[in-house]
């Protein structure tokens, strides 16, 4: 849902990229470019983005009238996750 969010805040599309830690703990982060996952990395040297490409993007941003940014009960959530799948497609 941060990753929905964020598209909506700048209207394009974001990335989730898996980063791993000096103690070998992994994370995921939300990154817009590749720009912006690199200078993360150079302000933190104990972190890693091993292939540096998103695990998951969407394909495109797509815009929604009437755009609300709140949080979503579980049936929101399902039903997002479930039209998300069909984009993977």
């Amino acid at each position: 849902m941060y990753l929905r969010a964020a598209e909506v805040n700048c209207q394009d599309t974001f990335g989730i990229y898996e980063i791993i830690g000096n103690n070998n703990r992994i994370f995921y982060k939300i990154f817009h470019t590749k720009k912006d996952l690199e200078s993360y990395l150079l302000k933190n040297k104990d972190k890693e983005c091993k292939d540096k490409n998103p695990i998951y993007i969407s394909n495109q941003y797509i815009e929604s009238p009437n755009v609300q940014i709140r949080k979503l009960n579980n049936e929101e959530v399902k039903k997002y996750l479930k039209e998300q799948k069909q984009f993977l497609k």
